[in-house]
């Protein structure tokens, strides 16, 4: 703790704020298991699509090797332009209804599940410690106060239960 004498007040608190935390880092998980889960949705057919991409790409190089032998490389060079222009559309994902790239939202998403339960979590931990380990000892004191008193007083050894 930081310099404050601990109280039973101070515990309970640091208490709640530990099951936020821990709250908080199930919570994340989850998001990052849907943002993992988009993320491969999205990627299968890119990873489908570049193993087509090669695929093909190997059956063209075979033709071109074939009509380089037959006709030259002059003679293919104008066949090498593109006959229409390409165009390529990027649409922004959406994922529990936030647009985001996946990929920084994902990254986000792991530095904080890290830091709560990497920093924060530990750190309450010990402070729950700390606060906890003088209010124990202040309790023990205590009832060895009161079975004190109480044996001065009936004049009897009394014993724990």
């Amino acid at each position: 703790m930081s310099g404050a004498a601990p109280t039973r007040m101070g515990l309970l608190r640091a208490r709640r704020r530990l099951d936020r935390v821990r709250k908080g880092v199930d919570l994340l998980h989850r998001k990052r298991e849907a943002l993992v889960r988009e993320l491969f949705h999205l990627a299968r057919p890119a990873a489908d699509a570049r193993s087509a991409i090669a695929e093909g790409a190997a059956h063209a190089y075979e033709a071109l090797l074939e009509a380089l032998a037959v006709d030259g490389g002059t003679a293919l060079r104008p066949l090498g332009w593109p006959a229409r222009e390409l165009k390529v559309e990027v649409r922004p994902a959406q994922v529990w209804g936030l647009a985001v790239t996946l990929g920084e939202a994902l990254s986000q998403t792991s530095r904080q599940v890290n830091t709560l339960e990497r920093r924060v979590s530990p750190g309450l931990e010990h402070q729950i410690a700390t606060t906890r380990r003088p209010l124990d000892e202040r309790e023990r004191e205590e009832h060895l106060r009161l079975r004190h008193l109480l044996r001065r007083r009936t004049g009897k050894d009394v014993s724990t239960k």
